[in-house]
């Protein structure tokens, strides 16, 4: 049995990309072709089953991935901040009023660590965080304002008997993890990242 020898990056910064990787990994390497050989054995059971059940199985899986890929970075951006108050005495300041966790991540990687990602992956972050929420809160005026903000992260059946819903296609999934980990690897590294005030 051969042996094989990973070397984990030491950085922060550099193991919150490793982590989005992960997840490019968990679903187009593993889990949608797991759900392809899967409907192919169902499709020799059943007639006419295999398309039906693999295009079902994707789309929800595509837009679990895309929920647990933004929320991924958003709990990383909190760890990071953390991590880097827990090094120095560096204070955080916290979320203003009517503020989103993205504007938030923005102001405070620019005032206090003199920091700051693309504004496409900001962009691209605040995309996602609205779809996000709309899937998760479900119909609502701010479900529709998202739906036509962003009409291709959306299904609207025409028949009136099904409400609209989030629809993510592996292409979007596979863009909000690209975006998530180039975000972590063009921050800049610093040897002291938390010590600009002190």
């Amino acid at each position: 049995m051969s042996k094989i020898t990973y070397p984990y990056p030491y950085d922060g910064l550099s193991i919150k990309a490793v982590h989005a990787y992960h997840q490019e990994t968990l679903f187009f390497t593993l889990l949608f072709p797991i759900i392809k050989q899967e409907a192919k054995r169902e499709s020799s059971i059943e007639e006419g089953f295999e398309n039906i059940a693999e295009n079902w199985a994707k789309q929800e899986l595509g837009v679990l991935g895309f929920v647990s890929t933004f929320h991924m970075w958003e709990r990383q951006l909190q760890e990071l901040f953390i991590e880097q108050k827990g090094r120095s005495d560096i204070e955080i300041p916290p979320l203003n009023k009517g503020e989103n966790i993205v504007q938030y991540g923005k102001r405070v990687l620019m005032s206090t660590f003199d920091a700051t990602a693309k504004d496409e992956h900001w962009q691209e972050l605040n995309r996602a965080r609205i779809v996000v929420n709309a899937f998760k809160h479900g119909p609502s005026k701010k479900f529709d304002a998202a739906m036509k903000t962003y009409p291709e992260f959306f299904y609207d059946p025409k028949d009136k008997r099904h409400l609209p819903t989030v629809s993510i296609s592996s292409e979007q999934l596979r863009q909000l993890i690209q975006t998530v980990a180039t975000f972590w690897e063009e921050l800049p590294r610093k040897i002291d990242y938390a010590r600009k005030n002190i």
